[in-house]
């Protein structure tokens, strides 16, 4: 009789997780990538646009959402995304962010976004609402009513 393993799909939380308890090493996966996040793997984020999955520094995810990284300057992963949600914001095919705190399912155009904090005030109201005070929507980067102070052009 085969023995049958229920093995639990990896998410950036519980990833992040194994990397603090001293596990797995997960680090940006941009090839020029020479930032030491040994005991902040934490601010990684991970993109999963349905063909490739990223793991992603901030610098890294700023310059990606500008496209200033392509995909041939990354070590990229398989997706693991069975199948693609409509973004949060629009009716758009989303991309899937992960980041420790919380997952955003957002189209391409409202990803790049919220990775550069330039929400308008009802985007980011809607966001705030659904994930709350995370990193990146926190008040280093908005007002309380939602406008954008620290927005990456």
């Amino acid at each position: 009789m085969p023995i049958t393993m229920k093995i639990n799909k990896p998410t950036a939380r519980n990833v992040m997780a194994s990397v603090s308890e001293g596990g797995l090493e997960m680090k940006c996966c941009a090839k020029d990538c020479s930032i030491d996040l040994k005991g902040f793997e934490k601010i990684l984020g991970i993109f999963d646009d349905g063909a490739f999955k990223m793991v992603l520094c901030p610098n890294h995810q700023i310059m990606y959402v500008l496209g200033k990284v392509k995909h041939e300057d990354m070590e990229l992963m398989p997706s693991s995304i069975t199948e693609r949600n409509k973004c949060e914001l629009c009716d758009e095919l989303a991309i899937r962010f992960e980041d420790s705190e919380t997952t955003y399912e957002l189209c391409s155009h409202h990803m790049a976004k919220l990775i550069r904090h330039n929400l308008n005030r009802e985007e980011f109201s809607k966001l705030y609402l659904k994930h709350g005070n995370t990193f990146l929507l926190h008040d280093d980067f908005y007002e309380d009513d939602g406008e954008a102070i620290q927005p990456v052009k």
